[in-house]
């Protein structure tokens, strides 16, 4: 089995069928990783057979990816892209998120999770490391979001769903480790879809890098371009605005 075949990566990639409760991992080539590059890249991969499915069918896969950074003291790394069909729109719903989720994943070995079936009741995905387990979640129904992260935390990071998604919500949204959101196209409700409640990633690996030195040389890099723009760091920025802070900026082109 091919394992650890370039830097930046692990070289697994894990698939959960819901509707069998069965798991199974993928060692992809390395011209795969060369070819659908960073975590977007991989999500398009593996979602573009399926993309014409219905969002609610067993067989549409959601998928969590990583790029190479992530897991690394490259600034901004921690992110990663949750993917599949829109529920709102019909065409690609992809997200880039925040928290943890994305260098946990990376800390268990994993590049990345594709997800599909229905459960026959609600459900969880655990992984710690190289123990996956698939939970009944009966008792998390009808929870906030909130609520689940509180109970779960401690067994690392957490995705969940919560009342929108249960209730059919287009554009519900799915929340990571209480705050962040992969949002905006309803991706939460393709997890409900498949009874789905939550998923817990905690590993205790890292990430092979080339040149340690090189890396943290570049990072302080950014982090002084980053520190020197008004746009990111400044008293109107995206660091305490968010999006809101490029309103100005497309509205005066």
């Amino acid at each position: 089995m091919k394992k650890n075949i370039l830097y930046g990566w692990s070289g697994r990639i894990l698939h959960v069928n819901l509707t069998e409760k069965v798991w199974w991992l993928e060692y992809p080539d390395e011209s795969v990783y060369q070819t659908w590059i960073g975590g977007k890249g991989l999500a398009g991969k593996y979602l573009q057979p399926y993309i014409k499915f219905p969002y609610d069918s067993p067989d549409m896969p959601v998928i969590l990816m990583t790029g190479p950074l992530v897991g690394t003291a490259s600034p901004t790394s921690g992110r990663m892209c949750i993917m599949s069909r829109s529920p709102l729109t019909g065409t690609v719903g992809d997200c880039s998120v925040g928290g943890s989720l994305g260098t946990e994943l990376k800390k268990a070995d994993l590049d990345g999770l594709v997800i599909t079936g229905k459960s026959d009741a609600h459900c969880g995905i655990e992984i710690f490391d190289d123990s996956i387990s698939i939970t009944n979640a009966e008792k998390l129904a009808g929870k906030k979001t909130s609520a689940i992260y509180d109970k779960l935390s401690s067994r690392g990071s957490v995705a969940s769903v919560g009342l929108a998604a249960e209730n059919g919500v287009l554009f519900s949204n799915i929340m990571v480790d209480g705050y962040f959101t992969a949002g905006r196209n309803g991706l939460g409700l393709v997890l409900a879809s498949k009874n789905l409640k939550y998923l817990t990633v905690k590993g205790s690996g890292s990430v092979r890098v080339q040149d340690a030195v090189k890396l943290n040389s570049a990072r302080e890099d950014v982090l002084r371009l980053v520190s020197s723009c008004p746009v990111l760091t400044g008293e109107y920025g995206i660091a305490d605005y968010g999006t809101g802070a490029l309103f100005d900026l497309m509205i005066s082109r």
